[in-house]
């Protein structure tokens, strides 16, 4: 066909070269297409009138294709023609340009097309088949390719004619009536091409030998009735065999779903149709048939096989038990409900279509109530009592029913037996296998049972007379946690299983833990994880490990065991960020769950508590001592800060009208032998005015029982006077007895006691101490009557009080001796015995510029 349309292409180049020729323009020679025999080719390019007029043909180049061909294989003859040779051309088609070099650019003349091929080849092996009132068809070998084309004639001679079938391809035919049946043919096949041609061997043929029938034609496949496992075929013989022609045909058949085929030879003669039997067929089974013939005198060949036509064996009443199962569940209340479940047993051959099932079930202690019903589902779901059952299922097509599947539920308090143990499941060449031990040799029938932890649809398996199981391919599923049980089986009765979990392949867990943090300290921290979901794990855990470190730090790790979720840190660095993460592993990897960051405290609550509890202690104590100093403030402040008057500063106060009396008072005390010094005695007084009043007084009786020489006392720590404002006056309500001691020797010290009960009357006197009742004699000093106070006035302790009197460094240098102070309440009588004169008194001013300084020795005052 290529070269067909070169040489199209050269014909239409050379019709218009011719057209240029005879307008004065070059050409190539030869025109027509050049097909090269042997190795070497010449070709000539000759120059027309119009090229003559500017160039000449020494100016003429050659290309083959797109290559230049070298100038030492131009040959130039005279101004107008220039040959080129082509040597060793092996190319099977090829482009011959020649050019000229015109004034600014190179010019195309003319161009042909070169193409090599061979003669064809001889053709063999010829053979025909003789397709009855249709054809005669010869095939043959053409032998080498050409690279040309070739054409090809069929010849059949017998001795009164000759027809010929002409064709391009390798085949050709006879179409009917041009030849007959039964007669003897001499054929040839002669193939030429432009360069050659070949002729084939002469071979003899008849028609007879060469017969090829058509496939015979399937008219029906049924089954008989009342006849198990067989089949009636029905055929006609070929159309277009000659009905002279007896055939032997071939009968194939097999099952729908088997790869097992089957063959039956037949002889059909010149029967127009034909009946045949197939027995020893599978029952309610499916096949597909079908069937070819041949001829039986003479021919080699046979028909094709005919298209399928598929029958099925009459259908049978089941012949096995459906596989029963239960699966026993328990409702709150103490109900329970039963899952019944079951398959059928796959029959080779099935041996019909299931139309149902009927269940039937009774109390096993009451037989004649049972309960049926029928249903075309494989599970039925019933509420029980505690009691036990006895339940049944058949299954049922047209042709009958199987026989009966039993299985007895044991009530709820009845315990099973135990005879399995030891069962263990393990992946051997991508199968599960799971083995047992029965602890009783009598058991031969066991069950099965596996499920998807995370699913509750079960699946089964019976076991006879075996301890390991092999699972069928695709039962098991990788990734997935399984529970498997295993079921000893003692008729209908079902015994104690044993239950194990197991995985078909492991992987690593799909997601890692997800952790958090607790009981976070100074130097330690509690990570805590979750169980990562068994859909998840896709393996058992063996263990986590707890990866952390510190932001700067080196990663360290802790493994614990699989059943342990949380970790407790420890020896952390204090006040530092960290990062954990928890990583699960299973046999087959580990994956690491999201990471968490968390800071150690820098003082942890033992440290804080240690430090704020001496803390609030302190400010506790320190509130408290403040309460007691604010509540007690005048007795710190007189305890710790005593006002010490200056003497040198003192004023002295005039004496009151009453001086007079208690001169003479104290004048007839002193005749009565009780006094071994001067004591003056003083009226008692309830305000600052008095107070005054008094230390005038005292200070004027002292003066004029002192003689003018006479060096001054100095006074001593006990005798100060303080007073205070009500509580004085308060507690010296009744007549009050004042215990004295005075000095007469300043260098001396040496203090006399004198008791005043025996000489004065008062009116409580057995409210007043005495030596008898033990009491020790002690100095107290009267609050000074300015301050602020309750009123209540300190009282003068019992008699027989005796106490080295220590110099007092503020009288030092004091002009003035000591005055003894007594409260205004004393007896009237002692009053009157006074014989001094009344002094004016001056205000009362404390700690002031210039006030005279009057000190007590003792005051003692009755309770």
């Amino acid at each position: 066909m290529m070269f067909f349309i070169l040489w199209i292409s050269t014909i239409l180049c050379r019709s218009h070269s011719e057209e240029r020729n005879q307008q004065g323009y070059s050409q190539i020679i030869p025109q027509n297409p050049v097909i090269v025999q042997g190795s070497n080719i010449t070709l000539a390019c000759v120059l027309g009138k119009s090229e003559l007029s500017y160039t000449n043909a020494s100016y003429i180049f050659w290309k083959l294709d797109e290559d230049l061909i070298p100038e030492e294989f131009y040959t130039t003859v005279n101004t107008t023609v220039s040959y080129v040779t082509i040597l060793n051309f092996t190319a099977q088609r090829r482009h011959v340009r020649c050019y000229i070099h015109a004034l600014k650019h190179h010019q195309l003349l003319q161009q042909t097309e070169l193409t090599s091929g061979t003669p064809p080849g001889k053709p063999k092996n010829i053979s025909c088949i003789y397709y009855d009132q249709k054809n005669f068809t010869c095939t043959w070998l053409p032998g080498r390719d050409t690279h040309l084309q070739t054409n090809y004639s069929l010849v059949a001679r017998r001795s009164s004619d000759e027809i010929i079938c002409h064709s391009s391809t390798s085949s050709c035919f006879f179409c009917y009536p041009n030849i007959t049946f039964n007669s003897e043919y001499k054929i040839e096949v002669i193939a030429k091409n432009i360069v050659g041609e070949a002729q084939s061997d002469l071979v003899k043929m008849h028609t007879l030998e060469l017969v090829k029938t058509a496939p015979p034609e399937l008219v029906s496949v049924e089954p008989i009735q009342g006849k198990k496992q067989m089949l009636t075929v029905i055929w006609e013989r070929p159309l277009l065999a000659p009905n002279s022609l007896s055939v032997n045909c071939s009968l194939r058949y097999k099952a729908v779903n088997s790869t097992r085929v089957l063959l039956n030879h037949i002889y059909m003669g010149k029967e127009k149709q034909m009946v045949h039997n197939l027995t020893g067929l599978l029952n309610f089974t499916e096949y597909a048939i079908s069937m070819r013939c041949i001829g039986t005198d003479g021919p080699i060949l046979w028909s094709e096989w005919s298209a399928e036509k598929t029958g099925r064996t009459e259908e049978q009443a089941p012949s096995r038990k459906v596989d029963l199962w239960r699966v026993i569940g328990y409702q709150p209340g103490g109900k329970r409900f039963l899952h019944l479940m079951w398959k059928e047993f796959v029959e080779v051959p099935p041996s019909g279509i299931i139309l149902g099932y009927r269940i039937g079930y009774f109390l096993e202690a009451n037989a004649s109530l049972t309960r049926t019903y029928n249903t075309t589902n494989r599970e039925v779901v019933l509420n029980l009592t505690g009691d036990a059952y006895i339940f049944s299922v058949i299954a049922y097509n047209s042709a009958g029913h199987s026989p009966e599947a039993t299985l007895r539920i044991p009530a709820v308090d009845e315990k099973l037996q135990d005879f399995v143990y030891g069962v263990q499941a393990v992946n051997l060449k991508e199968q599960m296998v799971v083995t047992w031990m029965s602890l009783n040799p009598a058991v031969f029938r066991y069950v099965v049972e596996w499920c998807v932890v995370s699913d509750t649809n079960v699946s089964w398996q019976h076991v006879s007379y075996s301890t390991n199981w092999t699972a069928p391919t695709g039962a098991f599923e990788p990734f997935k946690c399984y529970n498997i049980s295993v079921y000893p089986l003692f008729g209908a009765e079902v015994g104690q299983p044993y239950s194990i979990q197991a995985y078909f392949k492991e992987g690593r867990p799909l997601h890692g833990p997800s952790a958090k943090t607790e009981n976070l300290g100074k130097n330690e921290v509690t990570i805590k994880w979750e169980d990562i979901s068994k859909d998840k794990r896709n393996g058992f855990i063996t263990n986590y490990t707890i990866f952390y470190k510190a932001i700067n730090g080196k990663e360290q790790a802790e493994t614990v065991h699989s059943n342990v979720f949380q970790y407790h840190l420890k020896s952390l660095q204090a006040g530092t960020l960290y990062t954990a993460h928890v990583m699960a592993s299973t046999k087959a990897g580990a994956t690491n769950g999201t990471s968490i960051s968390f800071s150690t405290l820098r003082f942890n609550s033992v440290y804080i508590t240690s430090l704020i509890l001496p803390i609030g202690l302190c400010m506790a104590f320190v509130i408290l001592l403040g309460v007691i100093c604010i509540r007690k403030r005048r007795k710190f402040k007189q305890f710790c800060w005593p006002d010490v008057p200056n003497p040198s500063d003192s004023s002295m106060a005039e004496w009151s009208k009453e001086k007079p009396k208690l001169n003479s008072l104290m004048n007839g005390m002193q005749s009565d032998g009780m006094f071994a010094a001067n004591i003056n005695v003083l009226p008692s007084f309830s305000s600052c005015e008095d107070h005054i009043h008094l230390l005038g007084v005292s200070e004027e009786i002292h003066m004029e029982n002192t003689s003018i020489g006479q060096e001054p006392t100095p006074p001593s720590p006990q005798s100060f006077l303080y007073c205070k404002e009500q509580e004085f006056a308060q507690t010296l309500t009744p007549p009050a007895v004042l215990y004295l001691t005075a000095q007469q020797n300043y260098k001396s010290h040496a203090p006399s006691t004198f008791t005043s009960n025996e000489s004065l009357s008062f009116e409580h006197k057995s409210s007043l101490p005495s030596k008898e009742a033990g009491h020790e004699f002690r100095p107290l000093l009267l609050q000074d009557a300015c301050s602020k106070g309750d009123g209540n006035r300190d009282i003068l302790e019992d008699e027989g009080f005796q106490q080295e009197v220590a110099v007092n460094p503020y009288l030092k240098n004091s002009s003035r001796t000591r005055e003894f102070l007594v409260p205004d309440n004393c007896s009237a009588h002692i009053r009157e015995g006074t014989q001094q004169p009344s002094v004016i008194v001056t205000p009362c001013q404390q700690n002031v510029a210039g006030q005279t300084y009057v000190t007590v020795h003792m005051v003692g005052l009755p309770n």
